[in-house]
């Protein structure tokens, strides 16, 4: 039995587009993050819970100085 493929076009933004968009960046962070943070509270590790907050902090603040908007 022979199988055929299918493929879909989901027109999904390159590496180089999604770095240039900041703002659609920390979202994306703080969506991965926030899954994170749930899944140390879920299982009693508020330390974990609390550093994986001080680390979006800190990525959202590279993020910004990085590639976010610019000041004249």
């Amino acid at each position: 039995m022979k199988r055929k493929l299918i493929y879909l076009d989901v027109n999904f933004p390159s590496a180089a587009e999604s770095y240039q968009n900041w703002e659609a960046r920390i979202a994306d962070e703080l969506k991965a993050y926030t899954i994170e943070i749930k899944e140390a509270e879920k299982l009693g590790l508020e330390n974990v819970a609390e550093q994986l907050r001080k680390n979006f902090e800190a990525e959202k603040q590279y993020i910004i100085d990085r590639y976010g908007p610019i000041e004249e």
